[in-house]
C-alpha cells in the first residue's frame, strides 16, 4: 500500500489564497505523500488542458503521482435528457482523469435535497437508475484502463448494504467502491464492521476520523451543539466532527488492521476536514496512518 493525500484537506489553505493545486503538490511530496488525490473542489479542472497541463508537469517533475480523481455529480434527474446530459457530463470528467494519469474516478451519482429523502423507499425507487448510470460510465471507462467508483459519503447511498448493492448491481470488474473508513457514522453505522462488510469491493480507500459525541449523552447541550456549527449531525441526530487520524474516536488500530488482513494492496488517501491547522494535521494523519498501517 502507499500513503497519499486529498487536495481536499489543504482546501483551509488554498482557500486563504496560501496555496494553489500545484503548489499543494510540493506540500505533500516534501512531506511524505506518495501521491496526490485531486478533487476540484476550489478550483476547476475539467475543461482546463492549461492547468491539466501544468498539474501534469508539476507530477513529472516531484515524482507525485495522480492516483486518483474525484468528482461530484447527480443523475437523479426529472427528465431522461438532463439524465443522460449527467452521465455524458461524468464521462468528460473520465476523460480529465485519463489527461491526469488517474487510475481511479471517484463519481458522485446523487444528491438529495435533505437528510429526510434518504429513506429504503426512496434508495429502492432510484437504486436500478443509480446501477445503470453508473455501469455506462465504467463501460465507457474501461478503455482507459480506469477504474470508475462510488464512494460511502453522504445519508442517502452511505450505508454499507446500499454501498454493497450498487457494487454487485453493476458487476463490473472496473467498478467498486471508494472506502471512507469513517463516513460510516453519518449514518450511524459501526465503522469497522461496515469496513470489514465493503473491504472485497475497494477500488481505493480513503482514512481519516472523527471526534464523536452521542446526542442523549449531551442531553441540553445538545441544542448549543447544534448551534455552533462546528459539528456535523448524523442521520439519527449524533454528532461528528473531523480529527487528525490517530487523534479522534474512531477504532483505527482494528480498521486498519482489517485494511491489512483484506489483502487490499493500493492507494489510501488522506481526508482531513477538522478544525486544526490543514497542514499541521495533514502531515500528522499521514504518519500516523503509515504507522498503523506498519509502512
Amino acid at each position: 500500500m502507499i500513503v497519499g493525500l486529498s487536495s481536499y484537506s489543504l482546501g483551509k489553505a488554498m482557500r486563504d489564497g496560501k496555496m494553489d493545486i500545484l503548489s499543494a503538490m510540493n506540500w505533500i511530496k516534501e512531506n511524505g505523500g506518495d501521491f496526490v488525490e485531486i478533487v476540484p473542489h476550489l478550483f476547476t479542472v475539467n475543461g482546463d488542458d492549461e492547468l491539466i497541463g501544468k498539474i501534469n508537469k508539476k507530477s513529472q517533475e516531484i515524482g507525485l503521482p495522480v492516483l486518483q480523481y474525484s468528482v461530484p455529480g447527480n443523475v437523479l434527474k426529472d427528465t431522461e435528457k438532463e439524465y443522460q446530459q449527467e452521465v455524458d457530463r461524468l464521462k468528460t470528467e473520465v476523460d480529465t482523469a485519463v489527461k491526469l494519469g488517474a487510475k481511479v474516478v471517484r463519481h458522485d451519482l446523487v444528491q438529495i435535497p435533505t437528510n429526510d429523502y434518504a429513506t429504503t423507499a426512496n434508495f429502492e425507487k432510484h437504486v436500478g437508475r443509480i446501477i445503470e448510470a453508473a455501469k455506462e460510465i465504467a463501460s465507457y471507462a474501461k478503455q482507459f484502463g480506469i477504474k470508475t467508483s462510488v464512494e460511502n459519503h453522504g445519508v442517502f447511498v452511505n450505508r454499507c448494504e446500499n454501498i454493497v448493492r450498487i457494487a454487485e448491481g453493476v458487476g463490473m470488474d472496473n467498478f467498486g467502491v471508494t472506502l471512507d473508513i469513517g463516513n460510516f457514522v453519518c449514518v450511524d453505522e459501526d465503522p469497522e464492521a461496515s469496513v470489514r462488510r465493503c473491504l472485497p469491493y475497494a477500488v481505493s480507500v480513503h482514512f481519516k476520523d472523527f471526534y464523536l459525541r452521542k446526542r442523549f449523552a449531551m442531553g441540553s447541550f445538545a441544542e448549543q451543539m447544534r448551534k455552533c456549527g462546528c459539528y456535523g449531525i448524523s442521520y439519527m441526530g449524533n454528532f461528528w466532527r473531523g480529527a487528525i487520524v490517530g487523534m479522534g474516536d474512531l477504532d483505527l488500530p482494528a480498521i486498519a488492521d482489517a485494511v491489512k488482513n483484506s489483502g487490499y494492496d493500493g492507494g489510501v488517501t488522506i481526508e482531513f476536514e477538522g478544525m486544526e491547522d490543514c497542514c499541521d494535521a495533514s502531515r500528522l494523519a499521514m504518519e500516523n496512518t503509515k504507522a498503523l498501517l506498519g509502512l
